[in-house]
């Protein structure tokens, strides 16, 4: 099977994750950016599950930024798909389930995406408490809990591992 991580090229994977974070951020110049090169590298490598999804998050940040509703619904439906694609590639990867929870969680409710954000973060969880732990990943996971505490109020004690998560990613308040 495919090492994406090993094999991937590393420049382009911090290129793309940093054109990311900057439309993420309101840059609306760095998602076409960062689908261009993402796109080039999804061809080559086709079963690189991080960056399917990190392709499927910058389209959705281009539906967010486009000004005619048509190519809002049509470039947040291709992300939408790619991100799909990325859970098939790679079901137990964190990063692929985090983004896919975090772009899931924060499209407009017409697309009908909220169980699937909400069951991404019960399987991040899940990874988290298992083999996952770490605390760069507890950081990550503070927004999940404190979402998880909202969209699943009785399927875990979302609270007392938000605070355990603090103390691991050393954010104590």
């Amino acid at each position: 099977m495919f090492n994406a991580h090993a094999e991937a090229p590393a420049a382009l994977r911090q290129e793309a994750v940093e054109l990311h974070n900057r439309a993420r951020d309101g840059d609306e110049n760095a998602a076409p950016q960062a689908v261009e090169r993402l796109e080039r590298h999804c061809k080559r490598f086709p079963e690189d599950g991080v960056a399917w999804a990190y392709l499927g998050s910058n389209y959705t940040m281009m539906g967010r930024d486009a000004p005619a509703v048509a190519d809002k619904v049509r470039y947040t439906n291709r992300g939408i798909r790619h991100l799909d694609r990325a859970l098939e590639i790679a079901p137990q990867d964190f990063t692929v389930r985090f983004v896919r929870a975090n772009v899931n969680a924060a499209l407009p409710q017409m697309f009908g995406r909220g169980d699937q954000a909400t069951e991404d973060m019960l399987a991040l969880d899940r990874m988290f408490r298992g083999a996952e732990a770490s605390p760069a990943r507890a950081g990550m996971m503070l927004g999940i809990y404190e979402a998880l505490q909202a969209r699943a109020p009785g399927r875990g004690p979302w609270a007392e591992r938000l605070q355990e998560a603090r103390a691991m990613a050393g954010r104590e308040e």
